[in-house]
């Protein structure tokens, strides 16, 4: 008798060993790949003028009409020669302008039609398709519209979704948050997942960190560039790359200066995280990755200062917040997109910079600069993109 108990308790701690480990595969996002650590640390790390951070800063006027007015950007995405601009909350619009800002087409409207949509939950570009992709999250619906603004087909989503990324053409990444719909199957309690052609459902990772005492959820944690989609587990200062059969570690943000302990991170709550985000540093999962480097918005409770990582010296780079430059007057909040190689783009809106113009004229050697700025601009134009092109030569003077 007690030989059988034996056996019978044997078998039972076989099985949970075998899923804990199947489960934890995915819910931990354990690969065989090494995690680079990125330090920062306000104290030690090289602080440089923005100039010196940046090679170069552009501007992109959006051309301003009747029909393409823009209140705030709310998505950037770049695809052959052209600029999708995304306004969700103000005049719910997607407009579509060329690299020189001369606006070419809006695309769809809002309505319950099927080439309609109640809300821009998110937008995306089909892979290989460069269609146009648009996720209308209170109808479950997904539409797809050519680069021209021509209406292609539209499609019913079969699971609940806060938005999601296209890995290549035949899978896709969604992350669901706070989503618990029964369609998930053994998946339920996921906060990414990641599906085939025909949205069967292929895996899901990290447990979802959603509660009653704690609906948090940090920026965007959800993010393509290039052709990477990459994840960020709510509050875990971790990245992972995304495939269609597994998520690898691929940095960990070690944050040294005044941040948030793992042990404070454990059981939180809306009210124990209110506090710790008066006094604490953490990341809230806002970066951009380009070529050479990575680059990195950290949330404190003064506002966002960035970090540079470079790829190739393993080394981070902060600002003194001294310029020459007068534009630079304006990168102090998030950029959002990444363009080409190594830059990032900073959306400002027409009326901070107009407002601004006087203080800027004071510096008489960007004159020449500030007269294209501010030619035909008045408070109510479309906002303006800042493209500021990180120095390729960071630590290596």
């Amino acid at each position: 008798m007690k030989e059988h108990k034996h056996i019978l308790l044997l078998l039972y701690l076989l099985l949970v060993l075998m899923f804990s480990c199947g489960k934890t595969s995915y819910q931990e996002g354990i690969a065989n790949d090494t995690t680079e650590n990125i330090v920062i640390d306000l104290d030690r790390n090289t602080k440089l003028p923005y100039d010196s951070l940046f090679a170069k800063i552009e501007f992109i006027k959006l051309e301003t009409n009747e029909q393409n007015l823009i209140g705030r950007i709310s998505q950037i995405l770049f695809v052959d020669s052209l600029i999708v601009i995304v306004d969700s909350e103000n005049t719910k619009s997607i407009n579509i302008f060329d690299l020189e800002g001369k606006w070419k087409c809006g695309v769809g409207l809002t309505g319950n039609g099927p080439d309609e949509y109640v809300e821009i939950s998110n937008v995306v570009i089909v892979p290989e398709k460069k269609w146009i992709c648009i996720l209308d999250r209170p109808q479950k619906k997904i539409l797809y519209f050519d680069l021209n603004g021509k209406f292609i087909s539209s499609e019913r989503q079969s699971f609940m979704l806060d938005y999601f990324e296209y890995i290549d053409v035949n899978h896709k990444a969604f992350n669901v948050i706070g989503m618990y719909d029964y369609a998930y199957g053994n998946h339920k309690g996921n906060a990414l997942i990641v599906t085939g052609l025909t949205d069967n459902i292929l895996y899901g990772a990290f447990k979802d960190t959603y509660h009653v005492d704690f609906d948090f959820v940090i920026n965007r944690p959800l993010k393509k560039f290039s052709e990477q989609v990459y994840f960020s587990p709510n509050f875990s200062d971790s990245i992972f790359i995304v495939e269609n059969d597994k998520v690898i570690p691929k940095y960990y943000i070690d944050i040294r200066t005044n941040g948030i302990s793992k042990s404070d991170k454990k059981n939180l709550t809306n009210k124990k995280l209110y506090d710790l985000r008066s006094r604490c540093f953490y990341f809230n999962g806002d970066f951009i990755e380009t070529n050479d480097f990575t680059f990195i918005n950290i949330a404190t409770p003064w506002g966002y200062p960035f970090a540079i990582y470079s790829h190739e010296i393993h080394d981070v780079f902060l600002t003194t917040g001294e310029f020459t430059n007068p534009l630079y007057t304006f990168c102090t909040s998030e950029p959002i997109a990444r363009f080409k190689e190594n830059e990032v783009v900073f959306p400002v809106d027409a009326y901070v910079i107009y407002n601004s113009k006087d203080a800027l004229y004071t510096i008489k050697e960007y004159k020449s600069v500030l007269d294209e700025l501010y030619k035909d601009l008045d408070v109510n134009s479309n906002p303006i993109l800042l493209i500021c092109q990180i120095n390729i030569n960071l630590g290596k003077q």
